[in-house]
């Protein structure tokens, strides 16, 4: 994704571009155009660029072939004999700031190169730099163009002007400005930019990549499921941008260390108002070999009119639904969830706490580690365990919150993860007590749920397990969901892979759907690349494929007495329907995303991410229905 330039024409043919692109601000420049209207939440949020710079669809090692500056050709007043020249400071487009004013963050230049020489900030990290002709032969000139680069910033583009132009450009520019407050940090104005840009593309996660053998650190963002790299920047600019976030942005209360450091694990939350949205970003990093990794998880932070999602918005069926809702109306008994990291468990029971029955004149409470979304319905205890902290502390720490919980007249509860046998142990002595109670597990599917919580550091005695204290019991995955331009399924998937749909699973293939790499213009986002240079296209969305099931007696005795095979085969049994069926009683998540691809579902995913990250086709063990299974 390139975008100009990265230092002079004459240079621009050998050094590749790294940049990937980042959302119009509103234009700084006196008469400039105005950005277009944003877009509401929930619309195509596509975005635009600068006329300096437009993004052209290549990869992240492609290089550029030569100065490009087919954007300036279509402005007015500007002519591209040898290097660029402007006649307007309109032809420069919006930018965020003058750097040569000696304000933090820029560089400083004596009174006299004023009158000839500017360089304004266009986006975290680049410049643009405007001088006359004259100044442009100068030592003075390649000095101050190094004073940028030590400034960490690059040069993206070099323009020549009359000194009237430049004195124009110094008089129009004004530091931007953030919740009422000047942003003359650049550190934090870069951290800023990247995370508007992320949340504008839909991201769920921002991974920061940090390496000391690297002149660059990458940046890729989690959209649809998949990661992308966004950019590349400067090591030392990129360290420098997430210390001054952490140190000025983050969560009273929320941080796990004082100050930022790059050689050990560190959590936080940082509240940040992201055009009309407010995001909570979940920090967490580590250290990796050769440096360090920050990920932040773009979570909704607004209390005043939070965003929850629905159990039905989450794409359950409908005969999963009842199972699911039947949890929010019982007096009473455990629902656990389990699925892998970003797989919906926590939007989950927030829907499920949400949707709890009488909830104006019930008192509900939840408690998490740490708290991520906001859910003003109910009282939420975050619990934030430091580096270094003993086992014996936290669990010590978790059991009294959960004890002084208790004396505080709770109607309904959830705990968003048991990971000890004391938490457990209390989790379940408060189901016993006659409170609903919501939580996850680690582990991969229902019948695992029971293992988990019977063996290895749980150990819950069997009997309290198999007394029916248990109401669901719930695993999930998150799955991208097909943009409209998807391709028939007959025409790219394998032909065996084909034959075995059809004759194993019962499937007609000719309405099957797969993802269409080259994408449309509603799904193809030329700022994302894979690491292999794939534009980011074919996907809309994410939905869920899971498994629900409320035990029943029968099933229950196989779990006390340990037969997990009897279990499951008791739970599969119930199984009516064919898989491209909605009805999924009995069906595993394999099952419920089998119909998800069978092209009789409202969202259609790609059955190919079915074989290759969850079970092969041709291994994949079915629970045969007599009358219903080919």
């Amino acid at each position: 994704m390139a975008l100009f330039s990265e230092n002079s024409p004459a240079e621009s043919a050998s050094k590749p571009t790294r940049w990937f692109g980042r959302p119009q601000r509103e234009s700084l420049v006196e008469g400039a155009p105005a950005r277009p209207t944003e877009p509401q939440f929930g619309q195509d949020q596509t975005l635009e660029t600068s006329p300096l710079s437009s993004p052209k669809p290549i990869g992240p090692r492609a290089e550029t072939t030569g100065a490009s500056f087919d954007a300036l050709e279509a402005l007015p007043g500007v002519t591209l004999a040898g290097p660029p020249h402007i006649a307007s400071v309109h032809a420069i487009g919006p930018y965020k700031r003058v750097l040569t004013t000696g304000e933090e963050g820029g560089i400083r230049i004596t009174a006299e190169a004023r009158t000839q020489f500017v360089a304004i900030d266009t986006q975290a990290g680049m410049a643009i730099v405007v001088a006359t002709q004259e100044f442009r032969e100068t030592a003075q000139y390649a000095t101050y163009l190094i004073d940028l680069r030590n400034a960490h910033f690059d040069v993206r583009q070099e323009l020549i002007a009359k000194p009237e132009v430049v004195a124009a450009i110094y008089e129009s520019g004004k530091p931007i400005k953030t919740q009422g407050v000047v942003i003359s940090n650049r550190e934090i104005g870069t951290f800023r930019d990247i995370v508007e840009v992320a949340h504008s593309f839909g991201t769920t996660d921002i991974h920061f990549e940090p390496r000391g053998y690297k002149d660059d650190a990458g940046i890729r963002f989690r959209v649809n499921g998949d990661l992308y790299t966004y950019a590349s920047l400067p090591v030392q600019a990129v360290t420098k941008a997430l210390a001054a976030a952490y140190q000025d942005l983050v969560q009273a209360n929320t941080n796990s260390a004082g100050a930022f450091q790059e050689t050990g694990p560190q959590s936080a939350m940082i509240p940040l108002v992201v055009g009309r949205d407010i995001v909570n970003l979940r920090w967490q990093s580590m250290n990796v070999n050769g440096g360090f990794d920050v990920a932040l998880r773009l979570l909704d932070g607004n209390f005043k009119n939070p965003k929850v999602r629905t159990i039905e918005q989450m794409g359950w069926e409908p005969s999963q639904c009842e199972i699911l809702n039947a949890t929010t109306t019982v007096a009473d008994g455990l629902t656990i969830s389990c699925g892998p990291t970003g797989s919906g468990k926590t939007t989950l029971l927030r829907a499920m706490s949400y949707a709890y029955a009488d909830r104006d004149i019930r008192k509900q409470f939840m408690i998490s580690e740490p708290s991520e979304y906001p859910n003003p319905w109910l009282s939420e205890i975050s619990v934030q365990r430091r580096p270094g902290e003993s086992e014996e502390s936290a669990i010590a720490l978790y059991t009294e919150i959960i004890r002084t919980m208790m004396r505080m007249d709770p109607d309904d509860i959830t705990v968003a993860e048991i990971r000890d046998h004391v938490v457990a142990s209390l989790v379940m002595e408060i189901a016993l007590t006659g409170h609903p109670v919501r939580t996850t597990v680690h582990a991969r599917n229902i019948i695992e749920i029971f293992m988990r919580l019977m063996g290895g550091r749980l150990k819950l005695p069997s009997d309290e397990i198999s007394s029916g204290i248990v109401n669901a019991v719930i695993s999930q995955r998150l799955i991208p969901v097909l943009c409209e331009c998807a391709l028939p399924a007959r025409r790219v998937m394998h032909a065996e892979h084909l034959q075995i749909l059809e004759q194993k699973f019962g499937l007609d293939t000719s309405k099957m759907r797969c993802r269409n790499e080259e994408g449309c213009a509603i799904c193809r986002n030329e700022k994302l690349v894979s690491q292999t240079g794939k534009v980011a296209a074919g996907t809309v969305g994410v939905t869920v494929v899971g498994e629900a099931y409320e035990p029943t007696d029968e099933f229950l005795e196989h779990i006390s007495a340990r037969n997990w095979k009897g279990a499951e085969a008791i739970w599969r049994g119930e199984r009516r329907t064919p898989f491209d069926d909605p009805d999924m009683r009995g069906k595993t998540y394999f099952e419920h995303a089998l119909y998800k691809a069978s092209g009789n579902a409202n969202q259609i995913i790609d059955a190919r991410v079915i074989h290759d990250s969850m079970a092969r086709f041709d291994r994949y063990k079915v629970h045969p229905i007599p009358g219903i299974d080919v």
